[in-house]
């Protein structure tokens, strides 16, 4: 793979990881279009990029859930801790990742896959965004509950198939218990990190007796540009998404699915 695959790659995946339109759906895509096909391990990395730039903008949030769940496991206390509760809640995707990755693996490619998910899920996302507007109370961190994360981590498992978006998923989980809009999207940042950080870890794991200096230097360029595109990708989400809200994506996923259709699949 040349160097202006990786940068382009690196670009786009930045960009799209935490935007309601799917990263994954869009990197399928694009090595389509440039005729390249790199390795699971180089698309893991890249993810790592992203997952940095997230850690380094939500540091004060994630220190706090930190410190507040070491104070809690040392006195005895965590029944009721937000730290622990966002660690229970993506055992279920990592679970279902594991059982079906198989399965998970067959459709990972198709095209026809992408084009559903990506127009169906639009919908679904906006609907829910709808039903979220017609309350007029929303709740807060102070106010939830075990279950309430347990189920946004249920609606995580929906990303593991190509087109849906973790972050579409997981926020709209959110919005569908009608919890506030700005603390479902921290609350989706906060349950990737873990997730992608362990997919990462055990990429470069089971790979480390392949590297060569050529890949090295592809994953090192790949994350550094990965870093700095989620940067901007977090900045939009949190912006343009509790602004505008899910139509603009929704209007973006239909077009999106629909160049798919007719330009790849």
């Amino acid at each position: 793979m040349d160097l202006a695959n990786v940068v382009i790659l690196a670009v786009v995946q930045g960009l799209t990881e935490y935007l309601p339109i799917s990263s994954t759906a869009h990197l399928l895509v694009l090595q389509k279009l440039l005729n390249t096909q790199p390795s699971v391990l180089f698309t893991i990395v890249l993810q790592l990029g992203t997952i940095f730039a997230s850690i380094v903008y939500f540091r004060k949030k994630i220190l706090s859930v930190i410190k507040h769940s070491a104070a809690n496991v040392k006195s005895g206390n965590i029944k009721n801790d937000f730290g622990v509760w966002i660690l229970i809640g993506i055992i279920p995707v990592i679970i279902v990742g594991f059982v079906a990755s198989n399965y998970l693996d067959q459709i990972y490619n198709n095209p026809i896959i992408i084009v559903i998910t990506s127009i169906a899920f639009g919908f679904m996302f906006y609907g829910i965004e709808v039903f979220y507007k017609s309350s007029k109370t929303h709740l807060q961190q102070q106010d939830l509950k075990l279950i309430n994360i347990v189920k946004i981590g249920l609606m995580q498992i929906l990303s593991l198939i190509p087109g849906v978006s973790r972050s579409g998923a997981t926020i709209s989980g959110g919005l569908a218990q009608k919890i506030d809009f700005k603390e479902s999207i921290e609350i989706s940042f906060l349950m990737s990190i873990p997730v992608m950080l362990a997919a990462g870890v055990y990429e470069l794991l089971k790979h480390i007796g392949s590297f060569t200096p050529e890949l090295l230097t592809q994953l090192l360029i790949g994350v550094i540009i990965a870093y700095f595109a989620g940067l901007v990708s977090i900045k939009l989400t949190l912006g343009f998404l509790l602004r505008r809200g899910f139509l603009p994506f929704l209007i973006y996923r239909v077009l999106f699915g629909l160049f798919v259709l007719i330009v790849v699949a």
